[in-house]
């Protein structure tokens, strides 16, 4: 279940680590901190709200999600994020609107909410400093792509020893099908290679 609160605490520690790398005024910064939302969610919660993943960049505090999406009825994983970082969101298939996009959280999960509205207001008083808060969010999903790029040239067996390696925990946290799903594999190709028989 979703809690809402107000962790003055942690917003500080999150307001230092943004001045740490951002000039940001002390109005900026106040203004900011009185947009920002802590949640925390139980394993298996579902953020299926549009509104709530469209308006809203979503920080990893503490835990681990994963983003799909539907079509035809079947579920497509996106992407695997893990704190402390940004969930990775498909922006192209957001736009469409075509598809209904979902985060389920892996574990008990802690979210900051940073309303997209208020990185726009910042942006419109000319703040350049906001400039390069949104092209570190921008760096950090281009760098998702061109590991999607690579994984793209990979066979099914590099594949799997790639996202072993780069997400060392994702086995206990998802199930085959999911796991399948987002390497692009079939449940029945993933068990023969686990087992070391592809």
């Amino acid at each position: 279940m979703k809690k809402n609160s107000r962790n003055t605490e942690f917003d500080e520690v999150f307001l230092s680590k943004i001045r740490s790398f951002f000039n940001l005024s002390d109005e900026d910064s106040q203004y900011l901190k009185s947009s920002l939302k802590l949640a925390t969610f139980k394993k298996g919660h579902v953020l299926s709200g549009r509104n709530e993943i469209l308006q809203n960049a979503i920080f990893l505090n503490k835990g681990a999600v994963r983003t799909y999406y539907l079509e035809k009825g079947k579920e497509h994983n996106y992407s695997f994020s893990f704190a402390p970082h940004f969930v990775i969101k498909p922006q192209s298939i957001i736009e469409t609107g075509a598809r209904q996009i979902f985060v389920q959280t892996l574990t008990d999960t802690e979210v900051l909410y940073i309303p997209v509205a208020a990185l726009n207001t910042l942006r419109n008083r000319n703040s350049g400093e906001v400039y390069k808060f949104m092209n570190a969010g921008l760096i950090n999903y281009i760098q998702y792509l061109e590991e999607q790029m690579l994984m793209l040239h990979m066979s099914a067996k590099e594949r799997y020893e790639w996202v072993v390696e780069r997400y060392p925990q994702l086995l206990e946290l998802v199930s085959v099908t999911q796991l399948a799903s987002y390497l692009n594999l079939t449940k029945e190709t993933l068990y023969r290679i686990r087992s070391g028989k592809y």
